[in-house]
């Protein structure tokens, strides 16, 4: 009869010539009075599977894009560092501890976090949403969302995952540009009519001359 299981996780730095990763799974073997005679041990490699969640991880840790998860009520459950910085957090663990409800907390319109999630339960994905967020400071930045709903085997929805970038800046030169755009056309609309009118003056002008040239010649 086998007792209580006991599971762990083991690191071997020299296994065959290579560094391992085991997991193993130890239970007590009774015999029919109920005294421990042995154990079974049932042992796994999961090297691979550790080293995949550490490059995971690492991309994770280093993506210069925000990286986030969230519940469907709204708040923040996992966010690297980038995502931190970008709203003016001072490390993802402040992150989880203040980003309790975004729509009120980080959205300038809550109600586009609501067209968000319809999108995301009717087609599972959006991509290059633009969105107003409020910093920590209450300050405002722009950013290009991306994000899907994760589900387990059965369809249930377990939470909601994306990236944002920061596009303040690109938004700003677009900006600066279109209203370069005007000032030329409004230039070029100008420098026309003033043509025009220099047009119309030298008419007037021209008339204005021969009307004296006439006068003087009748008198």
């Amino acid at each position: 009869q086998s007792g209580v299981s006991l599971a762990s996780e083991s690191y071997v730095p020299n296994l065959r010539g290579k560094e391992a990763y085991l997991f193993s799974i130890a239970s007590a073997l009774k015999d029919s009075k109920g005294d421990v005679v042995g154990a079974i041990e049932s042992i796994r490699d999961i090297t691979e599977s550790k080293r995949s969640q550490e490059r995971y991880r690492t991309i994770f840790e280093s993506a210069v894009m925000g990286i986030f998860q969230s519940t469907p009520e709204g708040r923040i459950i996992n966010a690297n560092p980038a995502f931190a910085r970008i709203l003016g957090y001072d490390s993802p663990e402040d992150v989880l501890a203040s980003l309790t409800d975004m729509p009120r907390q980080m959205y300038v319109q809550p109600e586009r976090r609501r067209e968000l999630l319809k999108i995301l339960d009717e087609q599972g994905t959006h991509s290059e949403q633009e969105v107003l967020y409020y910093r920590k400071d209450r300050s405002t930045v722009w950013v290009s969302v991306t994000g899907c709903a994760v589900r387990d085997d059965k369809g249930e929805l377990l939470y909601y995952q994306g990236t944002i970038q920061d596009i303040t800046a690109r938004n700003l030169l677009e900006y600066q540009l279109r209203q370069a755009q005007k000032m030329e056309a409004i230039g070029t609309l100008a420098g026309g009519i003033a043509h025009d009118f220099n047009n119309l003056l030298t008419v007037g002008l021209g008339y204005s001359e021969m009307l004296l040239a006439d006068r003087e010649l009748g008198a």
